[in-house]
């Protein structure tokens, strides 16, 4: 096994953290990309799973996250997010020009890297999804969105709370008591961030359909920050014939974190896919 970590530099210079697990014969490599106030070293238990199955793992910290530079939880534009990933695939196409690559997509990763794909598929070969946030379980009302994006222009690096709370996150204690002391993760998120997600969700209500790679989508019924109905109008709007859904009963936002036997089940479900499709 070999593993370890290094930087890359974005579109605009921006330099970005990544890291690899990479097992002796890899049949094929999966990127990770991480939700809002998150970073790629609480994707362990995936990563590691992946690569006990013969599965390279590249991870990165997106700009304004974990180890990466920018400003924090903030983002002058959503595509900036976009570009970035289109760095990243590039960057880990030349490290592994013989590898089949796929995207695994975390909350608000998930926007970017739909938003990414939908432009150019990179030869990617399937995108898996979990926890698709754009129907939040507390919906923002219109008129808090037109005060949202007026703000936004006023005062773009005015902070607000993120509103994830450390418990919806897993019913593990370990992953939420970390979670909690973990100083690589945002606690709050600009005016402007705000603004830029809530236009990438409604730029995706029309242009979804224009995803063409087979997809996985995967959602906790008890998700308190992303409603699982979000997660199948999404899989009803892609046209790629080849989609699969799958809820997990009792399980909360990150299905990557959660307690055993559900993780276990989920884990599972992403190795299935995988193998179906290499």
């Amino acid at each position: 096994m070999q593993a370890g970590t290094d930087r890359f530099t974005s579109f605009d210079k921006l330099e970005l953290r990544f890291q690899w697990q990479r097992p002796a014969n890899p049949k094929v490599g999966v990127v990770i990309v991480h939700g809002v106030a998150d970073h790629m070293n609480r994707y362990q238990a995936l990563c590691a799973f992946l690569a006990d199955h013969d599965y390279a793992t590249y991870s990165y910290d997106q700009r304004g996250h974990g180890h990466s530079r920018g400003l924090r939880t903030d983002v002058q534009h959503f595509m900036d997010y976009a570009k970035d990933l289109d760095e990243f695939i590039r960057h880990v196409r030349r490290r592994e020009p013989r590898l089949p690559l796929f995207v695994f997509s975390h909350s608000m990763g998930t926007l970017v890297a739909i938003h990414t794909l939908i432009k150019d598929s990179l030869g990617i070969k399937g995108l898996i999804i979990s926890a698709y946030p754009c129907k939040l379980t507390s919906p923002v009302p219109f008129w808090q969105r037109i005060v949202c994006h007026v703000a936004a222009r006023l005062y773009p690096t005015w902070r607000v709370s993120s509103g994830i709370k450390p418990t919806q996150l897993s019913h593990d204690p370990r992953v939420i008591k970390d979670y909690k002391e973990d100083s690589l993760v945002g606690r709050n998120v600009t005016m402007r961030w705000v603004s830029e997600f809530l236009k990438a969700c409604k730029s995706l209500e029309g242009s979804v359909t224009e995803l063409r790679m087979p997809v996985l989508v995967l959602h906790g019924e008890s998700d308190e920050i992303a409603a699982s109905a979000g997660a199948r109008a999404l899989i009803e709007s892609v046209s790629c014939q080849d989609k699969t859904i799958k809820t997990y009963s009792g399980l909360k936002h990150e299905l990557h974190n959660e307690i055993i036997p559900g993780r276990e089940e989920y884990l599972a479900d992403i190795r299935h896919w995988l193998d179906a499709h290499v």
